[in-house]
């Protein structure tokens, strides 16, 4: 077995952990639907998988690359530095 595929089970069995009461693929299903995914989870590619399972686990949102020096962590701030105030 690849280590990435080991660190990839790591990852689910934390995800499964957290949620033991659920079936391995209803945990499955959770962590595609917090990626986005629509449809089956048969369609999902271990890419996916992994790269939510770690989002989800480091408990970080990633900001959109070259957008983060105009990041606002809320919306009142947003909102006045739109209108020329500082908040």
């Amino acid at each position: 077995m690849t280590e990435s595929k080991k660190e990839l089970l790591e990852l689910l069995l934390k995800a499964w952990e957290k949620e033991p009461e659920l079936d391995l693929m209803r945990v499955v299903e959770h962590v595609a639907a917090s990626a986005g995914h629509l449809g089956s989870v048969s369609n999902l590619s271990d890419d996916v998988l992994f790269y939510q399972l770690d989002k989800n686990m480091s408990g970080c949102q990633p900001r959109l690359g070259g957008v983060h020096t105009e990041y606002v962590p809320d919306f009142r701030s947003a909102l006045m530095e739109a209108r020329g105030c500082k908040a």
